[in-house]
Parts: C-alpha cells; structure tokens; sequence
C-alpha cells in the first residue's frame, strides 16, 4: 500500500503503531484543503489620448532628426510635395470646359447665344380653345437649335402632333403683342390632359415637337399658296 495521499498525522500515528510507541488510536483526519488564492486581475490599460495628426508628424520628425538629419528633410520634403498634390487639380478639372449641370446646355462660353424674341411657355387649352401657360421655357435651358426653333414659331393651329406613344393631337400656337406690334408673351399649348401627371412622360421633346410644329407651319402655307 502506498503511503502516497496519506495525510502527516496518520503516517506518524500509523509508524508509532508499528514501532510500539501508539496508543492504538489511528486518527484518520480529512486532509487539508486550502481555498484557492483569489485571481489577481492586472489593471486595465488606460488607453493613451489620440493624438492630432500634426503633433503627431511633429513628433516622428523631431525623432527621426536626432537619429538622422537627412532623413527627415526628406521625410519633410515628400510631405509638403503630397500637400502640393493634394491640392492640385486632377487633369480632367484642370481646365473649365465651360459646361456642367447648373450652366447652359451648349456651355457658357459658346457664343453668339440666340435670344428668345419674348416669353414662352409650354401650356395646355380648355375645351374653348383658350390657351394658358403651364411651364416656362427659359432661354438659358435650351440649346442653341432650341433657340432657333423657337424664334421660327408662327401663331396657328397645328393638327397631327405625335407623342411618343404615337396618339397625335392638336397643338395650338398663341402669340400676344404690345401696341406696336411686338410680341411679348407665346404659348406653345397642348390638349390639357397631355399634361396630366399620368400622360406628361408621352410628351415628344422639345427640340423634336419644335420641328415638327415648323414644319406642319410650311406645309399649311404650301397649301394655302
């Protein structure tokens, strides 16, 4: 039997019994457990306080100038030299075509620029025929060929339209004139539910429905000849 396990006390009481010196009492006691030590945690870290990105670039430079001086005017050099880029425009923005969203369709430097002869709208007619405007038309939103086809534009009636779903309609051209004879307000109008919110995505663009109203005009004069 091994002895191994066997606490202090009965090992003694037991070797006092074989040497004749016990009482022949053998105290089997419960060995001695001792709690566990409790874990000792280390403190958390305090996080180190971020720094700014020149103090930072400050602080490698310092360093690196007492380690090596030449180093860190070159360090110092490609800094400036990606700043400078940085600030540089890319190629394609260095030169201003002179054209984006916010400006003039042909851009702002394409001149001469034709000027409308006065106000037009886009509008609709009642079932009157009166026409009213709807929307205008600005001079700095069209083309130069928009300009042009819009100054072409004579008073009439103009049957046979096209949408771009194919219905056809009756489109009616109404000009206004001061005293003297000059105009200052035309009206490009269409049947009103054209520009209803459910049918308005039909509407021909301008520049296609503008050559056709021209040119249903010299068919009209053709036939009147």
């Amino acid at each position: 039997m091994s002895n191994k396990g066997i606490p202090p006390n009965v090992r003694k009481a037991m070797l006092d019994e074989e040497t004749g010196d016990g009482d022949g009492d053998v105290v089997n006691e419960a060995p001695r457990v001792d709690p566990p030590a409790p874990e000792v945690h280390p403190p958390a870290p305090v996080p180190a306080m971020p720094m700014d990105v020149a103090s930072l670039m400050q602080a490698f430079l310092t360093a690196m100038t007492q380690a090596n001086v030449s180093t860190a005017e070159a360090i110092k050099e490609a800094l400036g030299n990606a700043t400078t880029l940085a600030r540089t425009p890319i190629p394609e923005n260095a030169i201003d075509p002179g054209k984006s969203v916010f400006s003039h369709p042909d851009g702002d430097l394409v001149t001469p620029r034709t000027q409308l002869r006065c106000d037009m709208f886009l509008g609709l007619y009642d079932d009157e025929g009166v026409a009213k405007p709807a929307f205008e038309i600005f001079e700095d939103s069209c083309t130069e060929a928009e300009r042009v086809e819009l100054n072409k534009l004579q008073p009439g009636v103009y049957a046979g339209i096209e949408r771009n779903d194919g219905v056809r309609g009756l489109w009616r051209v109404v000009q206004k004139q001061d005293d003297n004879g000059q105009p200052t307000r035309l009206i490009i109008a269409v049947p009103q539910q054209w520009l209803s919110q459910e049918q308005f995505m039909q509407m021909p663009g301008q520049l296609q429905f503008l050559k056709a109203l021209n040119a249903g005009h010299v068919k009209t004069a053709d036939a009147a000849a």
